[in-house]
């Protein structure tokens, strides 16, 4: 059984309640729902012991967009934890989540794009954008490793996959797999016995690979002797042979040998403090090869410290460069103490020395490196004038609404930005100085203004007035049937110039700067038959209405997640949750507890969500859009007590869907997709 009651304006309240044991939860828009108190009600009134509290939300919106070509980026998921209080990206990229004071983290994830994650503190409503990565495309290599003569696999075969570093064994099919992103790969196939094999696969797609390993040809035997220069030996030196790559080190008389195939090799000695050296050589037979290493020319280094010049402060990550102007290069970033070091730098050279940090100007100079190292240099970097930031508004003089996407410019600073949806803008980095700024949108005249910036920012608002012979064309799309607002509604004005726009959350649309004349407005949304009004004579600022008719055709999906409260998420799969409604349908929640319904027609459907052990939920929804239903079921503590009539119980039983969540044994959450659409009113 309910019972609600609405509390005075001190607070208080008075529920007049049967015998039985009863949980109290306070809840109010804006805010998040008390700690529900149980109570056990007799013969006499009763008080609770301490007072429901409720926590202010605060609304955290913002923009998720793409990294790639910065477009909004729609049906991403952004979830607060801890909370786990989630939604979705609309057409526009954009999110809402109302969230109580104090530190979360916000993820926002889809299908196709990398996670990423911010922390944020919440003491007021705040903005947190998203700029997500595309994620990488997965392909499946496989193949199979067979003998060329016998057609038999080879079993524990050696394939090696570049770039990447993948190694893998063939099994005793000779087969082997491995998981990819889409890139062009080296695949090298080698085996005792066999002659190596080395292809190239570009992987656009899932790619079956065949290598034949041919036996291996006749062996011969390479060796030699690493020398230093002057004809002594070189203990301890490394040769490497390729193709295969073959490797050995010299022992303590500089010798070297290998066993290798036939065929045409290129081998290099190499050694710590030495030049390596490299031959080539046909192996047809056994062959001796020498090989003899130089010592590297001797180098120095050059040391010192960045700081500033405004008070000897050391200047942390500051990058400093020394630069031939022929090719050669080398660079260091300095430490928290300032210091930096540059290592193998040639003597008696001249290099251009080049220092900058943030916040500092570039430093530039000549330096000659003699033959000995060069310690204690000191670099002294000015520091950048301090910028400060212009804000202001752009409205309209008509009716003095904000103006979105007008261009507020400084020209001698080079500076421009666009206006948001509120019409504001920012003017960053603008240093002291008195400056011209000026504001103007397509259909409106341009206005000036003169700013002075003195050591702090500095604020400057236009008003535009609209152009000789252009209007406005503006109005709200609406569902025929539920007279609901439709978001992400096409319009398109067409005439002798066409113009478009799209509704937005309120369904409203606004086209600016229209030539007077004669027109066609059209208007389309997913999910909804198009429409359009013939004759349109614009002379003036016209205000046109539009009514969408829902499409019959039109079929749509319902998604969720059901969670077990205090549970792991590893043990959420396995609830079931019942359709019933023009579609009857039974499903169980699957990996992290979710579940989906596709092929829906609009209509009134039921959503019931069982499981054993715990308390049952079930929400009323109107399926006019793509619809995800979130619930949260609660442990069953005590059997339920039968009430005669109502087929529900006093410690929260079965109802409609706000039922459980007065009586704090069920939570759910509902979040809506385009395009959206009022709930019914029992949910």
């Amino acid at each position: 059984t309910t019972v609600g009651e609405t509390s005075a304006a001190d607070g208080s309240f008075t529920l007049s309640l049967t015998p039985g044991v009863w949980t109290i939860v306070a809840r109010k828009s804006g805010y998040a729902d008390s700690v529900p108190e149980v109570v056990t009600v007799s013969t006499r009134d009763e008080v609770l012991p301490a007072p429901l509290r409720l926590t202010p939300l605060f609304r955290v919106d913002g923009q998720v967009r793409s990294s790639v070509d910065g477009a909004p980026l729609a049906g991403i998921r952004i979830e607060a934890a801890p909370g786990g209080e989630a939604t979705n990206t609309d057409a526009a990229g954009a999110y809402s989540l109302l969230l109580p004071a104090g530190a979360h983290d916000l993820t926002a994830s889809g299908i196709g794009w990398t996670t990423a994650t911010q922390s944020i503190t919440l003491s007021t409503d705040t903005t947190v954008d998203f700029v997500l990565d595309p994620a990488p495309i997965i392909w499946t290599l496989s193949g199979l490793v067979l003998d060329d003569a016998s057609g038999q696999p080879v079993d524990g075969a050696s394939v090696a996959i570049e770039p990447g570093g993948h190694r893998l064994s063939t099994d005793a099919s000779g087969a082997f797999s491995i998981a990819l992103e889409q890139a062009v790969y080296t695949v090298d196939v080698r085996a005792p016995g066999y002659t190596p094999v080395q292809d190239t696969v570009t992987l656009s797609a899932d790619l079956f690979h065949e290598v034949r390993l041919a036996p291996a040809a006749a062996s011969w035997t390479l060796s030699g002797v690493v020398r230093r220069s002057g004809g002594l030996p070189l203990p301890g030196a490394t040769v490497v042979v390729v193709p295969g790559r073959y490797e050995v080190g010299t022992d303590g008389a500089g010798a070297y040998t290998l066993v290798l195939p036939e065929g045409t090799y290129q081998v290099t000695a190499s050694a710590d403090g030495y030049l390596p050296a490299s031959a080539s050589v046909d192996l047809m037979a056994d062959r001796s090869l020498d090989l003899e290493l130089s010592p590297v020319p001797p180098s120095v280094t050059v040391s010192g410290r960045v700081v500033s010049s405004a008070d000897a402060s050391p200047i942390a990550g500051a990058t400093v460069s020394l630069d031939d102007g022929a090719g050669a290069f080398h660079s260091a970033v300095s430490d928290a103490t300032g210091g930096f070091t540059l290592e193998g730098v040639p003597p008696n050279s001249s290099w251009v020395l080049k220092a900058s940090a943030e916040g500092f100007a570039l430093h530039s100079e000549m330096l000659s490196v003699q033959a000995a190292d060069i310690s204690g240099l000191e670099i002294r970097l000015d520091p950048l004038a301090p910028t400060y930031h212009v804000t202001g508004s752009v409205v309209r003089a008509s009716d003095s609404a904000p103006l979105p996407g007008a261009v507020v410019a400084i020209d001698a600073l080079d500076l421009s930005t666009l206006t948001g949806e509120d019409g504001t803008f920012v003017l960053e980095p603008v240093p002291d100085g008195t400056y011209t700024v000026q504001a103007g949108a397509s259909g409106y005249a341009s206005s000036t203004a003169t700013v002075t910036v003195a050591g702090g920012d500095a604020s400057v608002d236009f008003v535009l007035t609209s152009a000789g012979g252009s209007f406005t064309v503006e109005g709200v799309v609406t569902d025929a049937e539920s007279g609901t607002a439709i978001e992400g509604a096409g319009i398109t004005l067409s005439g002798a110039v066409e113009y478009a726009g799209s509704s937005g959350p309120d369904g409203a649309f606004r086209l600016v700067g229209v030539a007077s004349g004669s027109y066609r407005l059209a208007a389309s949304a997913s999910g909804y038959r198009p429409t359009t009004v013939e004759g349109v004579e614009v002379d003036r600022d016209l205000v046109l209405d539009l009514q969408l008719d829902p499409d019959p055709e039109a079929r749509f999906q319902l998604t969720g997640t059901v969670a077990l409260q205090s549970h792991p998420e590893s043990d959420w799969p396995g609830s079931t949750v019942t359709l019933t409604g023009p579609v009857e349908d039974t499903t169980l929640t699957g990996t992290q507890g979710t579940y989906r319904f596709e092929n829906l027609p609009r209509g009134l459907y039921l959503v019931e969500v069982t499981r054993e052990g715990f308390v049952p939920a079930e929400a009323t929804l109107r399926i006019d859009g793509e619809t995800v239903q979130d619930f949260v079921l609660v442990e069953a503590t005590t059997p339920p007590a039968e009430t005669p009539g109502c087929g529900c119980t006093s410690g929260g039983g079965r109802g409609v869907a706000w039922i459980p969540l007065l009586l704090g044994a069920v939570v759910w959450r509902r979040r809506r997709v385009q395009p959206r659409a009022r709930r019914s009113d029992a949910a």
